[in-house]
């Protein structure tokens, strides 16, 4: 690990990893081995904020977690070594007539929005980055959720006072955004409530499932997503971890999603 910095909740971390931040994009993860006595499963997935790409030297790959005496990254120190597995899983991927997107991420799905937003508008691609929370906002002098390497101007994240009207939530950010693709990251009953609202307004949307992964890379099938019936194919189930976590909203058997999951909406 390269660096550390602490805020009042969150801990972000620079890992020299070239390789994989050279290859790794939105959407992907990176799995990390648990804190000594804490598991199973014996590795965490996560989901990079970014990717630091100093002049002259090589890329860094940028972690953040909340702040935790059991965190992954709360025991680390600049120095030590982090045997961090990845690229893991399927980038998000839009189609080529994509002009504007909406990220929506909640809680720590915010990391996500923030590296996809940074990569989007590298490739020209208008986007508006939402980030929102169930708990107290972090001031905006100490929140990890900055573009970049970390120093540019941080994005706002909003505090949700009606936690539960996830339909409504969407449908103010599509209303303010005015994007034609929306990509959302955070609760399962969130996700399912923009693959709605974002059908009935004919927007595109892609949801960033985040199902319970013990390995991260297909052999334990506790990630399993299951997908809705097409002209081709039939009902089946994927791997999380290795076909998603990035799915077209549509793609997804909702129904048995949440009857597999005790989530109510």
């Amino acid at each position: 690990m390269q660096s550390r910095v602490d805020g009042a909740g969150h801990t972000v971390v620079e890992v020299a990893a070239p390789d994989i931040a050279s290859r790794i994009q939105p959407g992907q993860f990176v799995s990390l081995p648990a804190p000594p006595g804490i598991g199973p499963p014996a590795r965490w997935m996560f989901s990079p904020l970014g990717v630091r790409r100093p002049h002259g030297a090589e890329p860094a790959l940028r972690l953040v977690a909340q702040r935790s005496a059991n965190g992954a990254l709360s025991r680390l120190k600049p120095g030590d070594p982090l045997d961090a597995i990845g690229p893991l899983g399927s980038p998000v991927a839009l189609a080529q007539d994509v002009s504007s997107v909406v990220v929506l991420g909640l809680g720590h799905g915010a990391a996500t929005a923030v590296f996809l937003t940074e990569t989007l508008r590298a490739r020209g691609i208008a986007c508006t980055p939402r980030l929102f929370t169930t708990g107290p906002a972090a001031p905006t002098t100490d929140t990890p959720w900055r573009l970049g390497d970390g120093t540019t101007e941080p994005l706002a994240q909003h505090r949700i006072h009606d936690a539960g009207d996830w339909p409504g939530l969407v449908r103010r950010t599509l209303d303010d955004a005015g994007a034609d693709h929306a990509v959302v990251t955070g609760p399962l009953a969130l996700l399912h409530a923009a693959a709605d609202v974002c059908r009935q307004a004919a927007v595109g949307c892609t949801v960033l499932l985040e199902p319970f992964m013990a390995c991260g890379i297909g052999l334990c099938l506790t990630c399993a997503v299951p997908l809705a019936a097409t002209d081709t194919t039939g009902p089946r189930h994927v791997g999380g971890c290795t076909d998603g976590p990035a799915f077209p909203a549509e793609a997804v058997d909702w129904e048995r999603l949440l009857a597999g999951s005790g989530v109510r909406t």
